[in-house]
């Protein structure tokens, strides 16, 4: 029996409106993932982190709700692309030790 693959094309086609959303949900996902990788960079240098393992229930990363407070224009987006955010970050973070 030869397994053969399928797969599916599809094209977005957003309107407008549509599109201001998108290039602002992807504009703020950007901000958010850089915004924790500059506070797990400051983490890590005020524990004197060298090259060593990274003990992540030490690293204390705050939740999108918090970070959305301080930066206004966070508040139009929806919290799960954030979340995700937060949950890429974490993973890289693994991947890296």
């Amino acid at each position: 029996m030869i397994k053969k693959n399928k797969g599916y094309r599809f094209r977005l086609k957003p309107n407008k409106e549509q599109m201001v959303y998108l290039e602002k949900a992807f504009g703020c996902s950007r901000k958010m993932y850089n915004l924790y990788v500059d506070m797990l960079y400051k983490q890590l240098h005020e524990k004197n982190f060298i090259n060593g393992k990274i003990d992540y229930k030490a690293i204390n990363l705050p939740t999108p709700a918090i970070i959305k407070k301080d930066y206004e224009y966070m508040k139009e987006i929806d919290s799960l692309a954030f979340a995700n955010v937060k949950e890429k970050t974490r993973t890289k973070e693994r991947l890296a030790s």
